[in-house]
């Protein structure tokens, strides 16, 4: 059975994880309500260093909404920032600071403090949530 998710243009906001660089998790935030984009990075470049990937992304969601839904979007002058998240103490890490982020996000919570010392207990709390979907679904 398929989910039907509404038009993208229409959702409030829009969480996307990125591979980056075959060895990198970090996550965009597409803003439709507050026409925003916001990247949560564990391990912070400049903003150029991810302008191409946000410009293909915003590219996806102006397509999406013309081909299937026949809207036109002008995204030229949404806001495009770095959000000031908690930084990763390794080069390891960063998917489970891409999953804090996105879990907060979707509840509509603040981010708050993570320290690199939280991260093995939260590593272990994901993988038994992501389990216990997993076996119930079996």
């Amino acid at each position: 059975v398929g989910l039907a998710l509404p038009p993208v243009h229409e959702m409030e906001f829009v969480l996307v994880p990125i591979h980056f660089s075959q060895n990198h998790w970090f996550l965009v935030e597409i803003n439709m309500s507050k026409q925003a984009v916001r990247v949560y990075d564990s391990m912070k470049r400049e903003l150029h260093d991810y302008m191409e990937l946000v410009n293909n992304l915003k590219h996806w969601v102006k397509r999406e909404a013309a081909v299937r839904h026949r809207v036109r979007l002008d995204m030229r002058t949404w806001d495009v920032k770095l959000v000031e998240v908690p930084q990763q103490g390794n080069t390891d890490d960063c998917g489970v600071y891409t999953i804090f982020f996105a879990e907060h996000l979707s509840l509509g919570l603040p981010i708050p403090e993570l320290t690199p010392e939280e991260v093995p207990k939260l590593r272990f709390s994901y993988m038994r949530r992501f389990l216990q979907h997993w076996n119930l679904r079996q």
